[in-house]
């Protein structure tokens, strides 16, 4: 898909607020062992495509950076991970741009209520996150807050 213009909106629909910052993420590269993870956890797992509008967001806040290295790669060929209610876990931005584009979306949907299947993410070793002013990976240490390393646009 091509797409010369794009004005990327940002559906009027109801999220629970959390902030990008604290939604944790899920390299392509760790998929696999993440499954597993998951499998190992009591996770029954179905991949399936679905619209946009079938999802809804757990994250209040979205970066148009996020959206547009989404967009400039030229499809979503990474699912999104999703709790049998229908909230987003990882995947915020492909999701915007499902909705803007109104393609569907491939969606590994687990048998898992949003609270529990966070839970559960954010527990996995391989979990990070980003902030919402840049795309850049840091390393938040659970245990240790205060300890954290966090990419900072304009520092370094």
């Amino acid at each position: 898909m091509k797409i010369k213009e794009l004005k990327i909106s940002r559906p009027d629909v109801k999220n629970q607020g959390v902030p990008r910052s604290k939604m944790p993420q899920i390299a392509t590269k760790d998929y696999p062992e993440f499954l597993d993870y998951l499998k190992e956890k009591g996770g029954d797992i179905s991949k399936k495509s679905m619209s946009a509008k079938d999802l809804k967001p757990i994250q209040k806040e979205f970066s148009d950076a996020g959206v547009e290295k989404a967009i400039a790669k030229g499809k979503l060929d990474k699912p999104i991970i999703s709790s049998n209610d229908g909230y987003i876990i990882d995947g915020h931005h492909r999701w915007l741009v499902a909705w803007n584009t109104k393609d569907s979306v491939d969606v590994f949907k687990v048998n898992m209520d949003a609270d529990k299947l966070l839970e559960l993410v954010k527990k996995f070793p391989k979990t990070t996150y980003k902030d919402i002013y840049t795309e850049e990976l840091y390393k938040f240490d659970k245990d240790e807050p205060m300890k954290s390393t966090v990419a900072v646009r304009g520092y370094g």
